[in-house]
């Protein structure tokens, strides 16, 4: 897990109420608590979201038509000059490729804007001027824009507030020391801060009574406090001589589910880094369920990286899928159940976000190169998916997976009355596996000893082994269902399914 959470991840506060939480969570950035897998100190916590807008701004431009593309100018130009006439800060960009934050060089739109905007004799055209800059950066690879040494960070406020600040690692996450200021009468804010070239800093806006992270910057690391499956990241800016934290994930725009009703899906992306070693190399991927707590609370995405960079696990792309609401786990975990959503759910990973992943990341888009992972019943349902899916899937794996789940169970199992329960050995997928011709799949499975849904595991393992399929099955003697252990166990996971080249 890379060490112990920071003394603020074991504290239990209020989710409502505001003011008394603010302020506590402060206090816990201001000395100096951190998780110690995260190279730099680790911030504050409320996050404002994405509004609709900002959303929409940040996906702008990168989905498009196939190959390199370059990023318009949308308007982006001197006052009086020709409709369409292209600007000096035109870039190229890949819709079809996530840019290596280092090396986003944008900072000539925002003197572009500026000049644009001195220049424009109506209010009008300079919230357009300022629309454009924003879109334009955005599709680009995001905010800040930046060069070498500078970084320029913007956020969108209403014309009758007052600009948040800036807070950040590197100025000890003061609320007061670097205000914004607004782009002549336009909803834009910004700020220019120098850097050494070699700096990575992690940074949230601060307004009166909130925290929130930059809704136009697509890179995040989790702030290190309060790992629940509300918890909030902080922003990162890594200039072009920087290393990437281990913990730095990609924060994709969400995905608005057909299969779940319209439901808009949060997904963040770990990218290894070979992936900006300036090849064209494409990578397999490894789609987790309960997504935020395999980072916030397994510290999955560090142990992957540190698994890749000792040579014991190939690179590969970690898809983390979290909840839309953990209300809904049951629901969405499971299968052949009354009120069961899994089958649509599975849907979702397979048919929407595996094709949307493979369309704007470098995979490797085939089923042995495509992977599913989950913890308990998120083991459960990710080995569901790969049987369903088989044609998209080739690997899965599971830890202490509850492969007990049958038809008779409750979504809500442990509040059926005693005497009344799904039993502990192998339920329904088990005896699916049993009288199902051989599907093209590799299979990891581990649980820990007593107990730990080992019983339905070994069920499974048998099934496996006289059916002819490729499989690991092991049990940790006295581990337990619990974070910390799958952490533990996961780089045996990651070894099996992504095994490096010899």
């Amino acid at each position: 897990m890379g060490g112990p959470k920071p003394h603020a991840s074991h504290i239990t506060l209020p989710r409502q109420g505001g003011g008394n939480w603010l302020i506590s969570l402060v206090v816990f950035t201001l000395i100096g608590c951190r998780a110690p897998r995260i190279a730099l100190d680790s911030g504050t916590v409320v996050d404002a979201g994405d509004d609709a807008s900002t959303a929409a701004i940040r996906d702008a431009g990168t989905i498009n038509d196939a190959g390199t593309v370059t990023v318009a100018d949308a308007g982006l130009q001197d006052a009086g000059a020709d409709a369409g006439t292209p600007t000096p800060c035109a870039i190229a960009a890949d819709p079809k490729d996530i840019p290596d934050p280092r090396s986003i060089q944008s900072a000539t739109c925002y003197d572009q804007l500026m000049t644009t905007i001195a220049a424009a004799s109506t209010a009008a055209d300079r919230q357009h001027a300022a629309d454009a800059f924003v879109t334009t950066v955005s599709a680009a690879g995001g905010f800040p824009a930046r060069d070498s040494t500078h970084a320029i960070f913007c956020t969108r406020t209403a014309i009758d507030h007052a600009p948040p600040n800036l807070a950040g690692d590197w100025n000890s996450w003061s609320t007061n020391a670097e205000q914004l200021s607004r782009v002549g009468d336009t909803d834009l804010v910004c700020i220019t801060h120098t850097f050494n070239i070699h700096e990575r800093h992690a940074y949230k806006f601060v307004a009166p009574g909130l925290w929130f992270n930059d809704a136009l910057n697509p890179w995040m690391i989790w702030d290190g406090i309060v790992p629940t499956p509300e918890s909030t990241y902080n922003s990162v800016v890594a200039l072009a001589g920087s290393t990437l934290d281990a913990a730095d994930v990609w924060h994709a725009p969400a995905l608005s589910s057909k299969l779940l009703g319209d439901e808009r899906r949060e997904i963040y992306v770990h990218l290894p880094q070979a992936y900006f070693s300036g090849t064209a190399a494409r990578f397999p991927a490894l789609y987790t369920q309960d997504g935020n707590e395999a980072i916030t609370e397994g510290g999955f995405e560090v142990v992957a990286a540190n698994e890749i960079a000792a040579g014991r696990v190939a690179p590969f792309i970690g898809v983390y899928l979290p909840l839309h609401d953990v209300s809904e786990r049951m629901l969405q975990y499971s299968v052949g159940s009354a009120g069961s959503t899994g089958e649509a759910y599975g849907g979702f990973v397979a048919t929407e976000a595996a094709p949307w992943i493979d369309t704007h990341m470098r995979t490797l888009a085939r089923p042995e190169s495509r992977a599913t992972s989950g913890v308990s019943l998120g083991g459960f349902i990710a080995v569901d998916i790969a049987w369903e899916h088989a044609d998209v899937f080739g690997l899965t794996a599971s830890q202490s997976g509850s492969f007990f789940w049958n038809a008779d169970c409750s979504v809500n199992p442990w509040s059926i009355p005693d005497g009344i329960n799904c039993g502990s050995r192998g339920g329904d997928l088990v005896n699916a596996f049993k009288n199902t011709p051989k599907k093209a799949l590799r299979i990891y499975l581990d649980s820990g000893t007593p107990g730990d849904n080992a019983p339905s595991n070994e069920d499974f393992a048998a099934v496996l082994s006289a059916t002819g399929y490729d499989y690991l099955q092991w049990e940790a003697p006295g581990a337990q269902h619990a974070w910390p252990d799958w952490a533990l166990r996961y780089p045996k996971m990651l070894a099996f399914l992504f095994p490096p080249a010899k």
